[in-house]
């Protein structure tokens, strides 16, 4: 069994914000016009054949575990990213407490999450034209075949925090002994800061300045049965990745939605300082690496021909050792109009107006820039 570092941080999730507060990214945009056709447009082909099969060879195994682990597998999401949420903040939330808490797994496209005991599996897959789509599948005895999307998720997933669009929300959030939200720590987005990080989720990492309100946490004192889950622990850096992914990924929805709609590009300037970093805050101490880390350092994604190192974590005191989001490769970005990725393209160019940082990821945005549409 792996080593849970010593000590949980109980922290809320999102401190890195930079001008996204700016009230024209926060709009709600019109999800359901023609134009973007979110309830009835059918989700990207590959993630669609992907998610199916997932599905169809998970219902052969009998134990809700078994079943996860062979979802992650078929999804190509690591078993190392899993973080555990201990908030009553998702559908399932009845369920969820500190003595159960809600685990998340994720890769750079998709997210499942599951609550022991629970009747479903959660799934997020960010599509590159709709934004996130939710799903549940049944996990019961004798489930129900397929998958299902799940709309009543935008009553949440479609919020200032989420830049007006279908996307990813972590939660930061005070809660009770049961895990009740109290009151959101993330109120003001000019006051997030790191000791106040990821309200309502287990961290385990050692007690640091990272938060003042560390709750401790020793091997095999855990408050819960680390048997229920593939890992014992909720890994750091993965929850990192997780909150840089979900405010680039809401970012680049919105840019497309922008695109579609025919409307300013309001969100320009907020994705492009995300994809270059620019408005991260330094860690206050170094954060060790994990194997997830290192799983998520040495993977490759679909349709990547050539490496450009923009995996490759620093975790001494930001989250990149190029301190640019390899999402700029991502399948989202790769699938935009021509015209669209070009006019990116120019904008991050023109943040960095022909720096240091520009020269090292030129190339990068090079292939960004002339990569033909399509996956």
């Amino acid at each position: 069994m792996r080593r849970v570092l010593p000590g949980v941080l109980l922290m809320t999730a999102s401190f890195v914000m930079g001008d996204d507060a700016n009230i024209t990214t926060r709009a709600t945009l019109p999800f359901n016009d023609a134009r973007i056709d979110y309830e009835n447009r059918e989700l990207n082909v590959v993630l669609n054949d992907r998610i199916n099969r997932a599905v169809e060879l998970a219902q052969r195994f009998q134990s809700p575990r078994e079943r996860l682990e062979r979802v992650l597998q078929e999804l190509d999401i690591p078993v190392e990213s899993q973080v555990l949420v201990f908030s009553k903040t998702s559908t399932n939330g009845k369920l969820v407490s500190p003595a159960n808490p809600r685990a998340i797994f994720f890769n750079d496209e998709m997210a499942v999450a599951w609550v022991p005991g629970g009747p479903s599996f959660e799934l997020s897959i960010h599509d590159p034209i709709l934004g996130e789509v939710f799903a549940t599948v049944p996990i019961a005895e004798k489930p129900t075949p397929g998958w299902k999307r799940q709309s009543r998720c935008l009553q949440c997933h479609v919020a200032g925090e989420t830049h007006g669009v279908p996307g990813m929300l972590l939660k930061s959030v005070a809660t009770d002994s049961s895990g009740k939200p109290i009151r959101s720590l993330f109120d003001n987005p000019d006051d997030a800061a790191w000791e106040h990080a990821w309200g309502g989720w287990y961290v385990s990492a050692e007690r640091s300045s990272f938060s003042t309100s560390a709750r401790g946490l020793t091997l095999g004192s855990e408050p819960f049965d680390t048997n229920a889950y593939p890992l014992p622990g909720s890994d750091p850096v993965a929850i990192l990745v997780l909150q840089h992914q979900s405010r680039v990924l809401n970012l680049l929805t919105r840019y497309r939605y922008e695109s579609l709609l025919g409307k300013r590009f309001d969100s320009e300037q907020s994705l492009v300082r995300a994809l270059l970093c620019l408005d991260e805050t330094p860690f206050p101490v170094e954060v060790k690496r994990t194997p997830f880390a290192e799983a998520y350092e040495t993977r490759k994604e679909p349709g990547e021909t050539r490496r450009f190192g923009l995996r490759r974590l620093n975790l001494r005191d930001r989250l990149y050792e190029s301190g640019v989001s390899p999402l700029i490769l991502s399948r989202t970005i790769r699938s935009y109009p021509w015209e669209l990725r070009k006019r990116l393209a120019g904008a991050i160019r023109e943040q960095l107006g022909g720096n240091r940082k520009q020269q090292r990821i030129e190339e990068a945005i090079s292939w960004m820039e002339s990569r033909e549409r399509g996956e």
